[in-house]
């Protein structure tokens, strides 16, 4: 190399083509999030050449919620002070990445922060699958509704990969993605740091699907087990999909997938915990399952939202023709609302007119809806609701309190009140010409 080329203009021009401008969002709006790649990507890593982005670190007390508005921080919760220890808190301790809006909405939630609710006993253990590496399997009969776990998460970030800095003169867009992901993996190693070495043992002992696409050890652990965080827990200015955070827990997280799942889990934000729950009977022994994917979606769509994991399910609903499967999924909340239709019909009927197949064709749409492993869609409860009604109209009190008391129990699995159907209830009668 030439003496004195580093200090001339060629030189200034050529370093810092690779170094990344921050994006100011008012004026150069970028786009919100990156699309991650995943499986064997070729050049992943930190892109040759690249200068990194140098973000300052403050440290405020953990109480302080008058931050700069969109500043992103480091927060523990519950707060930790200097003398805190790991056992203080059974349920754990959270370590997050969020913007000052979210911890200011987390702080100003009624009841925040309580503790999280406790089973009875302990109702599950962690052990070797066949198949399927670890998993989580129930110690005792579980009734649908109860509760098998409450935990605090590891760890706290947002869930899309936000773009918070132009791509480098030259680059790629792969290397450009290459690039966000280094830095995202930079962000999190502060959260990492920050946690206790019980908890950051535990983070590190998660599987990691994610080992040859560019994600780091953290984004990469945290892509394969994170949950998302519901129940309106998003940065309001990036939208409830691009603004979602995701939460990756130490017992949670060792949960695996089935399309027919048999848990549901809910997110608490008052007590900054996740309960999983039996969203139908389960027997002792009989491994645990939540889903991965979105069940309402056919077979074919499910696949792709799980290629990400390395991995292909083989449950029934994923395995040779899944044509009625896929019937049932897509329409279940036509099947389900026409379903209600008839019956409002038939309940207008004079009963010595009555035709009482209605029963049974009800039944048969129940067995159909939960083979698919749907309990925990919005829609199931009204079927409920219109078996349970039909019995009473059949004066078959004990059947009619039967399916009322699964109704409750729905609403203590998902931590919340049915949904109004009456709107679409009304638009079935339109559509089917009732």
């Amino acid at each position: 190399m030439k003496r004195g080329f580093l200090n001339s203009d060629k030189a200034k021009k050529a370093l810092s083509s690779t170094s990344p401008k921050v994006y100011d969002a008012s004026a150069d709006k970028p786009p919100l999030v990156m699309k991650l790649p995943y499986g064997k990507v070729a050049n992943a890593g930190r892109p040759e050449g690249y200068n990194s982005l140098q973000v300052p670190i403050m440290e405020m007390a953990a109480e302080c919620l008058d931050h700069p508005e969109g500043a992103v921080l480091y927060t523990s919760i519950p707060i930790r002070r200097s003398r805190s220890s790991y056992d203080d808190e059974p349920t754990g301790w959270s370590e997050c990445f969020i913007t000052s809006s979210v911890k200011r909405q987390i702080y100003e939630t009624v009841g925040f922060c309580r503790a999280p609710p406790q089973p009875e006993r302990v109702n599950f253990r962690v052990s070797l699958t066949s198949d399927m590496g670890l998993g989580m399997f129930a110690t005792c009969s579980l009734k649908m509704g109860d509760l098998i776990l409450s935990e605090r998460p590891l760890i706290v970030s947002p869930a899309a990969t936000r773009v918070t800095f132009q791509k480098p003169s030259g680059f790629t867009d792969e290397q450009y993605t290459q690039a966000i992901l280094f830095e995202r993996e930079k962000a999190l190693e502060e959260c990492l740091k920050r946690m206790f070495p019980e908890s950051r043992k535990a983070f590190y002992a998660l599987a990691n699907s994610h080992t040859e696409d560019g994600s780091g050890p953290i984004v990469g652990r945290i892509r394969t087990n994170g949950f998302t965080v519901g129940k309106g827990f998003y940065d309001k200015q990036y939208g409830e999909t691009s603004g979602a955070y995701s939460a990756t827990c130490d017992k949670l997280s060792r949960i695996n997938h089935s399309c027919r799942p048999n848990t549901t889990y809910t997110f608490d934000v008052a007590s900054f915990s996740f309960q999983l729950r039996a969203m139908r009977d389960i027997k002792s022994g009989e491994q645990l399952f939540c889903s991965y994917s979105t069940v309402t979606l056919p077979a074919a769509d499910r696949k792709r939202q799980l290629a990400p994991y390395g991995f292909q399910c083989t449950c029934a609903s994923c395995s040779g023709d899944t044509a009625n499967s896929d019937r049932v999924r897509t329409n279940h909340i036509d099947l389900i609302s026409v379903n209600r239709a008839e019956y409002d019909i038939w309940a207008g009927i004079p009963r010595y007119l009555r035709n009482n197949s209605i029963l049974q064709s009800s039944l048969d749409l129940l067995s159909d809806v939960e083979n698919e492993g749907l309990r925990a869609t919005a829609f199931y409860p009204l079927l409920l609701c219109t078996i349970s009604e039909i019995y009473a109209q059949l004066g078959d009190t004990a059947n009619a309190n039967l399916y009322l008391g699964r109704q409750e129990a729905w609403k203590i699995a998902r931590n919340q009140e049915p949904f109004k159907w009456d709107e679409i209830i009304a638009k079935a009668k339109r559509n089917f010409k009732f």
